[in-house]
């Protein structure tokens, strides 16, 4: 099920702000995580691996169900994620709710997790239903604070400003306590001298 390009197109222009759901919703199905050229295994949506935490399992237990809440109240109850949250940008478009539109992955049992609340469903929903999906992410293991090959942006150097690695190791010496020595004045003697 999907959305119609307008109305997700007139749904992004209207809260452009608050498209940050967006990338989530590309990755609904989970994805495989490669770092540094070595595959990290397979990494499931975040509900699912917070509900498998809280000791849910698919086959044991049976597949989540996806329900739509306005208020607290259940509005709509579906099997796939894609078409619960049609459902919920269809309430949230045609109403002001904000923050008051979520959609929870229930497992048989009762336990249940928030997917996506608030504003953040438009971006979601578009990123699940329109975008391409996101199978594989790839990435080093350690980013350098400027890209490799360059140095600091020279308008910084200019003004006297120094790195930030530099400043922080700046800062940390000047707030090293200065060692005192006691005032040999006003040490008591000893008897006897």
């Amino acid at each position: 099920m999907t959305i119609s390009a307008e109305r997700a197109r007139f749904l992004a222009e209207r809260t452009a702000l608050f498209m940050p759901g967006r990338p989530a919703g590309r990755e609904v199905d989970g994805y495989e995580l490669i770092i540094d050229g070595d595959s990290q295994g397979w990494r499931p949506p975040r509900w699912e691996a917070t509900l498998r935490r809280f000791g849910w399992d698919p086959e044991r237990d049976g597949p989540l169900t996806f329900v739509v809440k306005v208020r607290g109240k259940a509005r709509a109850e579906q099997s796939d994620i894609r078409e619960a949250l049609a459902q919920a940008v269809q309430i949230f478009g045609g109403r002001r709710y904000g923050a008051a539109v979520w959609v929870e992955a229930q497992t048989p049992k009762g336990r249940s997790t928030v997917v996506v609340s608030g504003y953040r469903i438009i971006g979601f929903a578009v990123g699940a239903l329109e975008d391409e999906q996101e199978r594989v992410i790839e990435g080093p293991a350690w980013l350098p604070p400027y890209p490799p090959g360059e140095e600091p942006p020279p308008q910084s150097q200019a003004k006297g400003e120094v790195p930030r690695p530099e400043r922080r190791r700046i800062l940390r010496e000047e707030r090293k306590p200065k060692p005192t020595t006691p005032p040999t004045a006003d040490l008591p003697v000893p008897a006897g001298q």
